[in-house]
């Protein structure tokens, strides 16, 4: 019979002996990958098959490696909702004569899901030909007062990075919110692009499974 004392180093997380040998497990928020047998893979406790659901109706779910958190996602006051672009427009004002339906003002959500491991990942705006726009500048507006995060851009391409942190270990699992200013040009001075990125943030408790990107859409009900 195998025990976890001679084959337990092959799990990714826990050991479990059985009667008929070791067993891998998984903590609380992942399930044991079963075409390995080994690895753990994330619990996506926002499936619209899940009941009952893990949100409020009036909240959307936004699904962590790991875990899940619920989050209000609407437009601010001042913005509509587009709902071919499926983004919050902010109506040009009459001064701006450089503002049309296409460069004006907009807010869109993303949700980012890291793991400890990971110290930096990039964010780029593409155009219709999926050309990476380099005439961009990013600044931070906000974020959340204990978040290790920052932003360095370049080349049209903002770098979320991860600050140092002591307390790293106790931000584990929790989720932190920064807001971005995209503004991109053609010709010098002519605006093409101007959206602020409201990014929820989540650092896994533990290094298993893969980063997300994921976009969100204001819910109206």
């Amino acid at each position: 019979r195998r025990t976890c004392a001679q084959f337990g180093h092959t799990c990714q997380a826990g050991c479990q002996d059985t009667p008929t040998g070791f067993r891998c497990t998984c903590p609380r928020g992942y399930f044991l990958d079963e075409a390995t047998g080994r690895r753990c893979q994330d619990v996506d406790e926002c499936l619209a098959t899940s009941r009952p659901p893990p949100c409020p109706a009036f909240e959307q779910c936004l699904n962590t490696i790991g875990s899940y958190h619920c989050r209000t996602i609407q437009c601010p006051a001042g913005y509509v909702y587009d709902s071919r672009q499926r983004v919050c427009l902010e109506p040009c004002r009459p001064e701006d004569r450089n503002c049309n339906s296409t460069n004006g003002n907009s807010l869109k959500f993303i949700v980012i899901n890291v793991l400890p491991k990971h110290n930096n990942f990039t964010l780029k705006i593409i155009d219709a030909r999926h050309v990476n726009v380099r005439n961009c500048h990013y600044r931070l507006l906000q974020k959340s007062a204990d978040a290790p995060f920052d932003i360095r851009s370049s080349s049209g391409r903002v770098t979320i990075i991860r600050t140092p942190d002591p307390d790293l270990a106790g931000k584990l699992g929790r989720m932190f919110q920064m807001k971005i200013k995209a503004e991109c040009y053609r010709g010098g001075d002519k605006p093409i692009f101007r959206t602020t990125f409201n990014v929820y943030i989540s650092i896994a408790a533990y290094n298993y499974g893969m980063p997300t990107l994921q976009f969100l859409f204001p819910r109206f009900n």
